[in-house]
């Protein structure tokens, strides 16, 4: 894939592990210059290691996207290494697997704290430089469940239904400044974070509830995301393209 995203700086959140990392790997590869975000620094300073023994340009930074302060202080860090961002991914986020009435008001705060104030933070935080600079592509991304909702991740549900809303109203804001914002609505995506939420004799069963016969892999996240990144999405803005093996077709 060519998406000529050389001299670009992007800044990943939720990049030192998973489906983040995977994204983080392409966008390297793809020549851009990488600032792995997370709340785990040394998980973050592993990753941009690793991107940079593979011949990348990667650096890292580490903070809570759910904290606007901390928001701000990784987009100063991450442009003062690697420059002006150019494309912010909003990956980070959490989740609890329970009934509704089984959940607490804690968790509540969390998955709404790390999936949608972690976007609108970082947003925030990027937005003030990409349209002073009249350029910039911001990809945030949501699920699968926040567009039809599913059991025991009701709150999850919500969290990300809310971002595909702020995704909508944020790109007819900024698109006069030459900004784009775009969502992508996974399935399930095998990664240590689900492995750890489903138990494995019910991985067969998930993948049946897709078309194309599988759950997805990290690779399949991180090539939407670049597309959306690059300027071969130069037309599209305030979407959400569903990274689901057909689960959803709306």
């Amino acid at each position: 894939m060519d998406l000529d995203l050389g001299g670009r700086s992007a800044l990943v959140t939720g990049g030192a592990r998973g489906i983040g990392f995977a994204m983080c790997e392409l966008l390297a590869d793809e020549g851009a210059r990488v600032v792995v975000a997370d709340i785990d620094a040394e998980g973050a300073r592993m990753a941009a290691a690793k991107l940079t023994a593979a011949g990348g340009t990667a650096y890292s930074v580490a903070g809570d996207v759910s904290d606007h302060a901390d928001a701000r202080e990784m987009v100063t860090a991450a442009e003062a290494a690697a420059g002006p961002l150019d494309v912010l991914i909003n990956n980070a986020g959490v989740w609890f697997v329970r009934k509704f009435v089984d959940s607490d008001p804690a968790t509540w705060a969390a998955e709404f704290g790390v999936n949608t104030h972690g976007v609108l933070n970082m947003c925030h935080a990027a937005l003030p430089g990409m349209l002073e600079r009249g350029r910039g592509a911001i990809v945030s991304v949501t699920s699968e469940a926040g567009r039809v909702g599913e059991p025991r991740t009701a709150v999850y549900s919500a969290a990300k239904a809310a971002v595909i809303g702020f995704t909508r109203a944020v790109a007819k804001e900024v698109a006069p400044g030459g900004v784009r914002v775009n969502c992508v609505a996974l399935g399930t995506i095998r990664t240590p974070g689900t492995e750890a939420s489903f138990a494995p004799h019910l991985w067969p069963r998930i993948a049946k509830g897709y078309p194309l016969g599988r759950t997805g892999d990290p690779s399949d996240a991180a090539a939407a995301v670049a597309f959306l990144a690059s300027d071969r999405s130069g037309w599209v803005t305030g979407q959400t393209y569903g990274v689901n093996g057909g689960y959803t077709m709306p």
